[in-house]
């Protein structure tokens, strides 16, 4: 409930802000609450990140748009249900930066990470679809840390051998290293773009798929509530 509270009141400060230019806004990010404090009505949570002009998947204004440019804040993380800490990502549009800027809201939503120590500034979060997706993570972790891990793995490394770096002799111990901290998407896996062989399964089975830091993609393949199957893949990030 306090943190429905807090979501509540997330809202674009009225009438106009004191940003004359990105490079302020850049500037002021190196202090993310006092940018909060003026992009955003008086009663927001803590807010303990800030980025300007960050990538954040929004499609570009459309021709004739006014002069802008994006915010993004982050508040302070907290713990969440078992094994998990949560914050809000909040998206702005500042409009006209100059004497008559004004902010707007564009998207929030809640991220979630993996552990009890709610690590706070500029740490990986990622969005989660619901509680069946951060079920799968929280299993996949579990079996990560197993001595025997006894189901199957199927690893496929398209990491060029000219990049530097680790390499796994074979699923179980690709599995290990997959960095689940730093997932930043999971939910059914029909909702991201997975390999055939990757989501080869049973009709009766649940599969989650996630993304984490960057090079790694899986599916976790479940059923009567148990993992039998795990996908792993990792390649070069976008962009190429």
């Amino acid at each position: 409930m306090a943190w429905l509270m807090l979501a509540q009141a997330i809202v674009a400060a009225s009438g106009p802000v004191v940003i004359e230019s990105k490079e302020q806004a850049r500037a002021m990010a190196a202090l993310p609450q006092s940018l909060a404090d003026e992009l955003l009505a008086p009663g927001h949570p803590p807010v303990d990140d800030a980025q300007v002009d960050r990538w954040t998947g929004m499609p570009p204004p459309p021709p004739g748009s006014p002069p802008q440019f994006r915010v993004q804040l982050q508040t302070r993380p907290e713990p969440a249900e078992p094994g998990f800490c949560k914050r809000t990502a909040i998206d702005l549009i500042v409009l006209n930066p100059g004497p008559a800027a004004t902010s707007r809201i564009a998207d929030t939503r809640v991220l979630y990470r993996l552990g009890a120590r709610c690590a706070v500034g500029r740490n990986a979060y990622g969005e989660y679809s619901d509680t069946i997706a951060r079920d799968a993570i929280r299993a996949l972790d579990a079996l990560q840390k197993r001595r025997r891990i006894d189901v199957s793995v199927m690893f496929d490394d398209r990491m060029p051998e000219s990049v530097d770096g680790d390499r796994y002799p074979d699923g179980v111990a690709a599995l290990r290293a997959v960095p689940l901290r730093e997932v930043s998407w999971a939910g059914p896996a029909s909702r991201a773009r997975f390999s055939n062989a990757m989501t080869a399964a049973a009709d009766d089975s649940i599969q989650i798929g996630f993304y984490a830091s960057g090079s790694w993609s899986g599916v976790v393949t479940i059923r009567n509530s148990r993992i039998i199957r795990v996908a792993l893949s990792r390649s070069i990030p976008p962009p190429f």
